[in-house]
């Protein structure tokens, strides 16, 4: 069997084996490399597709929430609006309550000073 070795010490054949060698070797490494390179590329390129998926679910949550909020938001602005309608109306109602007492008491007051005289 002829080795590589046995080949080297040959001299006829040595510029020969090594302009076919070298080259070989040379382009063996470069395509570890770039396979090396793809190896990770992949593995990124997998994280960054599990990462997009999992910020897209976050996302269609976060968009469910935010249109559950707005209808809570909504039932309670429509809510305080109507407690703030009652209120107002309570308050008129008292109001003239008031202006109809205190004006029964000054006629009652003005009739009772009258009757007395």
């Amino acid at each position: 069997m002829i080795t590589l070795s046995y080949l080297f010490t040959l001299q006829p054949w040595r510029s020969f084996i090594s302009s076919v060698v070298i080259p070989f070797s040379s382009r063996c490494r470069e395509k570890q490399r770039k396979e090396a390179v793809n190896r990770k590329l992949n593995a990124m390129n997998k994280l960054l597709m599990e990462e997009n998926d999992r910020l897209q679910k976050q996302v269609s949550h976060l968009v469910y929430e935010n249109g559950h909020m707005k209808q809570h938001v909504h039932i309670v602005k429509s809510s305080l609006f109507t407690f703030y309608l009652y209120i107002k109306l309570k308050f008129y109602e008292a109001f003239c309550l008031k202006v109809v007492i205190s004006l029964l008491l000054s006629y009652s007051n003005s009739n009772s000073c009258l009757s007395w005289s």
